[in-house]
């Protein structure tokens, strides 16, 4: 009876040892599997880490809608966000995804003459000017994704695109940027103040969702938008606000973009804000009305006539169209 209880007992401990060993290697494998998936997906690049030579972005990518209203003397121009730079705030990604490309979406929808701006070394369009093109960085998407150097690729892409169409004389340019390219359509507008055709000029700048405050990311994003840093953002500010109408547009249900700073960001930039009911990738319902709005607010730019709001003010100082 003693023999087959000490039987019994020997083989319960050989049940449990088997059973550990089967869980060791899972959690093994488990490890193993996430350390590759981080492999894949983030880049060991430190974000301090930069390219040999920084005054030099690679190129922006622009383009001209298929089928225009070449009538109109509106052009309106698109920035996207910065899409995806970072994994979890702390991991430089391979390549800055754009999940979300807003910016492209209202581009798209828009019915009259219309150019997307690439980023540099962003996928979307053209795949050949993502992050494995030659001379891509992960700093031109990371710490260095407002740099003057990404401005002037975008302003020579935009210059080189109208080049090369015959539009309405005295065409009135309104650019369009989204997110983390509010600050890059701000900054294309002060690079193109001295270099833009007589015929055409920059008539009126909008911002949606704008991740405006660039040289402080710990404040403007909040605590649930993981992708992004912390710190690491080089961006001067500016040193005046923009001589032309500034609308910004921003989320009630925006769970990205920290609603304390806008108070910040209009006694640096000026313009106007207005509040819509849309979290931050919520811009395509909104955006025809805002169009049809703004172009009633635009027909005296190009004479520098300062501009009447074509919104509806609130009770408490906001606006909404």
């Amino acid at each position: 009876m003693r023999s087959t209880t000490m039987s019994a007992i020997a083989v319960c401990v050989a049940c449990v040892n088997q059973r550990s060993k089967i869980w060791r290697h899972l959690a093994f494998g488990i490890s193993v599997g996430i350390l590759l998936l981080l492999q894949c997906s983030c880049s060991p690049i430190k974000p301090t880490e930069t390219p040999l030579d920084r005054r030099q972005a690679p190129a922006a990518e622009a383009v001209y809608n298929l089928n225009p209203n070449t009538a109109s003397q509106r052009l309106w121009v698109f920035i996207d966000g910065d899409g995806r730079p970072w994994r979890w705030g702390r991991f430089v990604a391979k390549a800055p995804e754009l999940p979300n490309a807003q910016a492209f979406a209202l581009w798209q929808s828009t019915p009259e003459p219309a150019i997307y701006l690439q980023r540099p070394c962003y996928s979307g369009i053209h795949p050949h000017n993502a992050a494995s093109a030659l001379h891509c960085h992960p700093y031109w998407w990371t710490s260095g994704r407002y740099a003057p150097a990404v401005t002037l690729s975008l302003k020579n892409a935009l210059l080189t695109e109208l080049s090369k169409h015959r539009l309405a004389p005295q065409t009135q340019i309104i650019l369009v940027g989204f997110s983390g390219g509010a600050p890059l359509a701000i900054d294309l507008y002060r690079a193109l103040a001295a270099e833009m055709p007589s015929r055409m000029s920059v008539c009126a700048i909008v911002t949606l969702a704008g991740a405006l405050l660039t040289e402080k990311p710990e404040q403007q994003f909040s605590a649930v938008a993981p992708w992004h840093p912390k710190s690491g953002v080089s961006a001067p500010p500016p040193t005046a606000p923009v001589s032309v109408p500034l609308w910004h547009f921003a989320g009630t249900e925006d769970r990205v973009i920290n609603a304390a700073v806008w108070p910040r960001v209009l006694a640096r930039y000026g313009g106007s804000l207005y509040w819509l009911p849309s979290d931050h990738d919520g811009w395509q319902p909104h955006w025809q009305s805002i169009r049809q709005q703004l172009i009633t607010a635009i027909p005296a730019c190009a004479a520098g006539a300062k501009q009447k709001s074509p919104f509806t003010k609130l009770s408490d100082g906001q606006e909404t169209p």
